[in-house]
């Protein structure tokens, strides 16, 4: 089941619309690989695709999600597809989620809405305003 709200910039009124998880049908069957390559972000898509080129994926298997990623660094926030998956000999892939600013990996969100970093001022400070 997906979540979704929106967080406003207290300065500019910016909004961002987060979203978790992902509906059981939300992708036709046995299209698991062409929506994980249509989804995912350069990068990932870039290290999918040389993945698959040196081993089997079991598409039945890849774990699709969506999930709010911050940038360590930059503090900025937003949703990325994530995928997750094994290959080869005990190897697993999880989705970098990269900062498109600056490219830094993203973790989990952990950092309270006034400490975010605004995509379009730059200014500190979120709050949430709906779903």
């Amino acid at each position: 089941m997906a979540r979704s709200t929106i967080i406003e910039c207290v300065h500019c009124r910016g909004r961002i619309g987060l979203v978790e998880g992902i509906g059981v049908f939300s992708y036709p069957k046995g299209s698991r690989r062409s929506m994980v390559l249509r989804e995912s972000e350069p990068a990932d898509h870039e290290a999918i695709e040389a993945i698959e080129a040196r081993h089997a994926i079991d598409w039945h298997k890849v774990g699709i999600t969506r999930g709010i990623r911050e940038c360590p660094q930059c503090h900025s926030i937003r949703s990325y597809f994530i995928t997750e998956f094994d290959y080869g000999e005990h190897q697993t892939y999880h989705s970098a989620c990269p900062c498109p600013k600056c490219g830094t990996t993203g973790i989990q969100w952990e950092t309270h809405g006034s400490k975010l970093h605004c995509h379009q001022c730059g200014q500190k400070g979120f709050e949430p305003v709906g779903f």
